[in-house]
């Protein structure tokens, strides 16, 4: 049984988070079936923060405090969700084994917020717009059937996957309230509570449906040729119905169907003990929907990726990937801003190309390390409007490395323990819309810790602090246009204990 409550102030200006959650869960062990049961009732409030905007004059967010909200006190999404799990794992015999898989989910939220439209960055006055959602509602029904077995055929072995699974996703946005715009209010001298919300309904808005059906067969088989070549293959079915419209009279903007077999394959040569070299192949194909389309049915997303790299393992527990890959998918979607209003529509064809390499494993008996490093040239390449463009938010280099340093014991309670680790993660620069009109800068982020352990009468008590953004950095992690642009979270230092029974 887990119940936690957490209420802090918002780092911003104004605001505050508020969550309860409780999850109890059960599990059975059988001779050879196990059985786990899980349910979790959250409660939320959280602020609905658009974060800053960009001066159209720079290219840059608009130099202003980070802290300082360009909204009102009544931005927030207030809601409740339940989720129940079970999962069921059967051993049939030495060879096969199966499981079963059902989740439900129910989200029930409402929201307000006063909406950024347009920014004069010589004046600083910012056109604004009360909107709020209110009785929204999503219902997830899912399952999944997997049989594996292990099968030995000759002097050959083959790992096999059978499976089946299926999803229900159904979305309602009751009464969409669309205020009156208004400019009363100065980014760089903000005065606030001069626009209350909303409660004018928006009958053409209002009434949002969106159901999505999918289900998938599926069925792979992994071979053991040598103790050196291994090689795997897969296909997979699926296939989709999806529907969505809004307004009153409700009036549909989508309802498709579609299916496609895709298939995946790989092999794997052990060059060495502790040196593997692999390729692979997948395709993948998922459905497209959104309400806030203009152009109707949207078409699904399909893609192509290859992967090439080398895998080592080494003794003393060192691991490292180097991959290279290539990612070619039509039909992405993508979010543009029309007369201030959000719009849906898909890009013809995308690409992302690049390399990837991740080392992790003990330096030394007390010294581990985790690294990454990632160049990535994702870029449209068939499109009437972006060919050429570089995709949103996507950075060409990103990289990350972490140490961690076992201290040993201070001698203050036999069998305690000290440990230390610092690192830092860093993200290059990166478009913040589709048309490329302006980027986020490159930034760095460093994090640390300091934990100590001591066993009390037979329990391990833990005291951790973590510090991040150490150095107090301001930097944009994320973008959803020119007026919606993520502001990344000052220094926080926080201080943990917990007892393990």
């Amino acid at each position: 049984m887990i119940v936690d409550h957490d209420e802090t102030d918002y780092w911003r200006n104004f605001g505050r988070n508020r969550q309860t959650v409780i999850a109890p869960s059960l599990m059975w062990y059988g001779e050879n079936t196990t059985v786990r049961l899980a349910y979790e009732h959250m409660e939320y409030l959280v602020p609905f923060d658009r974060g800053t905007i960009i001066d159209s004059r720079t290219g840059k967010p608009v130099n202003t405090p980070r802290d300082r909200r360009f909204d009102e006190a009544y931005n927030a999404t207030r809601g409740d969700q339940d989720s129940v799990t079970l999962q069921i794992d059967q051993t049939l015999n030495e060879r096969w084994k199966s499981s079963l898989t059902y989740a439900y989910s129910r989200n029930s939220y409402s929201d307000n917020q006063a909406r950024a439209t347009a920014l004069n960055p010589v004046t600083g006055v910012l056109s604004r717009q009360a909107d709020s959602t209110a009785n929204a509602v999503s219902h997830a029904n899912a399952v999944q059937l997997t049989l594996n077995g292990d099968v030995d055929w000759g002097s050959i072995n083959h790992q096999m996957l059978f499976g089946f699974d299926f999803e229900d996703n159904r979305t309602f946005r009751g009464d969409m309230i669309r205020g009156k715009k208004n400019s009363d209010f100065n980014i760089y001298h903000p005065v606030y509570g001069l626009m209350p919300s909303s409660t004018a309904v928006s009958a053409k808005d209002s009434d949002q449906r969106e159901n999505l059906t999918s289900y998938g067969w599926f069925m792979q088989d992994s071979i053991q040729l040598t103790d050196k070549w291994l090689v795997m293959g897969g296909l997979r079915y699926d296939a989709f119905d999806v529907y969505a419209g809004k307004g009153r009279p409700f009036q549909a903007n989508t309802d498709s169907s579609d299916s496609k077999l895709v298939p995946r394959a790989g092999v794997v040569y052990k060059l060495t003990p502790y040196v593997s070299l692999y390729s692979s192949y997948t395709e993948s194909f998922k459905p497209n929907s959104s309400i806030a389309t203009q152009i109707g049915s949207l078409p699904p997303e399909q893609g192509k990726s290859w992967e090439v790299g080398g895998k080592l393992a080494l003794p003393n527990g060192v691991t490292g990937t180097l991959a290279l890959f290539d990612i070619t998918k039509r039909n992405v979607m993508v979010n543009e801003l029309v007369e201030g209003e959000t719009v849906t529509r898909t890009a013809g064809r995308v690409r992302s190309q690049g390399v990837e390499l991740d080392v992790a494993g003990n330096l030394t008996d007390s010294l581990s390390l985790i690294g990454s490093y990632a160049y990535t040239d994702a870029r449209v390449v068939d499109d009437p409007d972006n060919k050429g463009k570089e995709m949103t938010n996507v950075a060409r280099h990103t990289a990350s490395l972490f140490l961690t340093q076992n201290l040993g014991s201070p001698g203050f309670y036999s069998g305690d323990e000290v440990r230390i680790g610092a690192g830092a993660r860093y993200v290059g620069r990166r478009p913040g819309d589709a048309a490329n009109s302006f980027s986020l800068d490159n930034y760095t982020v460093a994090d640390a810790f300091a934990a100590y352990t001591m066993p009390i009468n037979g329990y391990r008590v833990k005291w951790q602090l973590n510090v991040k953004n150490l150095f107090d950095k301001t930097y944009y992690p994320s973008s959803g246009g020119n007026l919606r642009v993520a502001v990344g979270e000052p220094r926080e230092v926080v201080l943990r204990g917990s007892i393990d029974f």
